[in-house]
């Protein structure tokens, strides 16, 4: 089985460590992402927050791209910021210091608040530190120490274990399938309500939504980066799902006089899969108020199914498990056909 990797957001500005340390620590099953300065590695943490598990902080570092590194300035501002933005993601990712000690250094016991204590207080009595500092030295034991405590510590979020422990077959099929983002993002979002359900309940508009985006997302890849598609199913630079889950499901496309617009050429993936997309989009596709779609019968009925039965989301959980299977599929429709030039040739007019 493979090893999941814990993902560290690193701040450091030593070039030499930058090398040295992220070696070390994964052979242990910890991934460094490096950052020169704060601001850098703030970036990265609000565009993924949910990716990382662990913050390892330099005690003497630059808060800003052209700034001087200095010890206090750096962690108080450091820290003040991770505060905030812990809050308003309502979860706290555990964080050390990790600091090269000594004089230029100072005394920065002051700037690190005891909050620390929460899931690291042992550490001051630990044998190695002598100093029963509230940081790590830069030493290869205290470095040791500090990895070690991360993976003991580890507690990943319910959005990382999603992605990592419960479904990581079909995350990678996303990166795979280079699918855009946003289908990694949104099917966390279709995929939480299955094994961690909120106390304050779940907004079936957005979930109907995840769904509708995510099977636009993958169709427009297998379109335009695999060619797995014919490119006339995009019409004024949108891609008409219901004509084009249809086509997957072996369907000849028809326009609203029953002329065919496209002809069928057999099944792209196999029937179960094309029909539960067809029948996915024929549900949710109005639902989301999408313009450019014709009207779907089906569709006007999804609040009033929401209705009798006392607002649950089964349904859209059944769907959030199909469009796993639906990309699972794709990955190795696209393991099989790799070279699109080929795939391209199919839908060619001689």
């Amino acid at each position: 089985m493979k090893q999941t990797m814990i993902k560290v957001l690193w701040v450091d500005d030593d070039p030499t460590l930058r090398v040295e340390l992220p070696r070390e620590a994964y052979g242990l099953g910890l991934h460094l992402e490096g950052y020169e300065y704060w601001e850098e590695a703030e970036r990265a943490l609000l565009a993924n927050f949910d990716d990382y598990d662990a913050i390892i902080l330099d005690a003497k570092c630059k808060f800003k791209k052209d700034d001087d590194p200095r010890a206090q300035r750096f962690l108080t501002n450091a820290l003040d910021r991770l505060a905030s933005i812990f809050a308003k993601n309502n979860r706290t990712i555990q964080w050390y210091v990790l600091s090269m000690g000594g004089a230029e250094v100072g005394d920065i016991t002051d700037s690190i608040p005891i909050s620390r204590k929460v899931w690291d207080g042992d550490w001051e009595n630990d044998r190695l530190n002598s100093g029963h500092r509230p940081y790590y030295l830069k030493t290869m034991e205290e470095k040791q120490a500090l990895f070690s405590r991360i993976k003991e510590q580890y507690n990943p979020s319910d959005r990382t274990q999603i992605k990592t422990i419960l479904y990581p077959d079909v995350f990678r099929a996303i990166d795979a399938c280079k699918l855009d983002s946003d289908v990694s993002r949104l099917l966390v979002d279709l995929l939480m309500p299955i094994h961690f359900p909120c106390s304050e309940g779940v907004n079936e508009k957005h979930l109907t939504y995840a769904i509708r985006k995510i099977i636009d997302c993958t169709f427009r890849a297998m379109i335009e980066e695999w060619h797995l598609l014919p490119p006339e199913l995009i019409q004024n630079q949108k891609i008409n799902l219901s004509y084009t889950s249809k086509f997957l499901s072996g369907l000849d496309v028809k326009d609203k006089y029953g002329i065919i617009i496209i002809k069928a050429k057999g099944n792209i993936m196999d029937k179960i899969t094309g029909l539960n997309i067809k029948d996915m989009i024929d549900v949710v596709g109005n639902y989301v108020h999408s313009k450019n779609e014709e009207d779907l019968s089906l569709t006007k009925n999804l609040s009033e199914h929401f209705e009798k039965v006392a607002n649950t989301t089964y349904l859209i959980r059944s769907y959030a498990l199909q469009i796993c299977d639906f990309l699972m599929q794709l990955e190795g429709i696209v393991q099989n056909n790799p070279n699109k030039d080929e795939n391209a040739k199919k839908w060619k007019v001689s």
